[in-house]
């Protein structure tokens, strides 16, 4: 199953992972890496993203469409039985 980290290389992660610990912030003021992280996801398309608190982002991807797909259900007037 592809994810979304399947399709951004390993370098550009490791870019970012080596950022927020070159910039450790302590605890409820990350406004550093919450900046970091808002402008690295400005540039995925799709998504919204919103800032409940100074250093909280949420960000919200619309329009995903999986490869599930509903099962036809056709009522019948046969006899059935439900065993588990």
């Amino acid at each position: 199953m592809e994810t979304v980290l399947t399709r951004i290389p390993v370098a550009e992660q490791l870019k970012w992972r080596r950022w927020m610990h070159q910039h450790a912030e302590v605890s409820f003021e990350e406004f550093e890496t919450t900046a970091y992280i808002e402008n690295l996801l400005s540039d995925v398309p799709g998504l919204t993203i919103a800032k409940p608190s100074p250093t909280g982002l949420v960000a919200t991807l619309h329009g995903v469409v999986t490869q599930a797909r509903p099962l036809p259900c056709v009522p019948t007037s046969m006899p059935y039985q439900w065993t588990s």
